[in-house]
């Protein structure tokens, strides 16, 4: 168990994704995609976001219901089975309006497979958006939370913090059938980010900003 907290201290706190489907899929309309980045952390002179991968896959139940799922690279190289699913629901808008807002209900799960040992986490973002021009471009920004269920953090520390809040700002790029995006978030704002076993690139020593790319390729 003490591996998957430690693995989970990197890769969890730095929230190992970006956004999902902020403007929902159209019905029947399927995605695969596949995201790269996370936390900014100074690493040899540099700062830099780390390098967490994703691949992912989506479909439109109606115009404003999608769901989707993932799977994490990084988390499996470090012998760490993440997983996570949810649905995205626009409630403000439709697929033609200028701009929207839309919930994202999540849930994650990871297994360490050395000692079978998982943990289960929630998340929760809200989102707006609006496009730019008659190409399909959108910008969005929101807020997202994590819900920590478990009552230890790493090294046997006991957890002060239930809820993870970050705030969220992205670009979204769109083609007929494929869109690239990149989001930046601050992670975790209230919490001090020092001392700590990884440098995180923060905002006055609180949490972490984080740097995300995506693309989605739709079919």
């Amino acid at each position: 168990m003490k591996n998957l907290i430690l693995i989970l201290a990197v890769i969890f706190i730095a929230s190992c994704a970006p956004s999902r489907f902020v403007k929902p899929l159209q019905k029947g309309e399927q995605a695969l995609g596949c995201s790269l980045g996370g936390a900014m952390i100074h690493y040899g002179g540099a700062s830099i976001p780390i390098p967490n991968t994703s691949f992912f896959y989506g479909k439109g139940i109606t115009d404003q219901l999608t769901v989707h799922g993932s799977v994490y690279g990084t988390s499996l190289a470090y012998g760490v089975i993440q997983l996570d699913g949810g649905a995205v629901y626009r409630f403000v808008g439709s697929d033609s309006s200028q701009w929207g807002m839309s919930a994202n209900l999540s849930f994650n799960f990871a297994i360490d497979r050395y000692d079978w040992k998982a943990k289960l986490w929630p998340n929760l973002e809200w989102n707006s958006y609006y496009h730019l021009g008659k190409r399909g471009d959108f910008i969005y920004g929101g807020l997202g939370s994590w819900f920590e269920l478990s009552g230890m953090r790493a090294h046997d520390q006991k957890q002060d913090k239930q809820v993870m809040l970050y705030p969220q700002l992205g670009y979204s790029f769109k083609k007929k059938n494929w869109s690239l995006e990149t989001e930046l978030r601050w992670l975790a704002p209230g919490r001090m980010n020092l001392p700590n076993a990884v440098s995180y690139v923060g905002i006055q020593e609180h949490g972490a900003v984080g740097l995300y790319f995506q693309f989605i390729r739709r079919f």
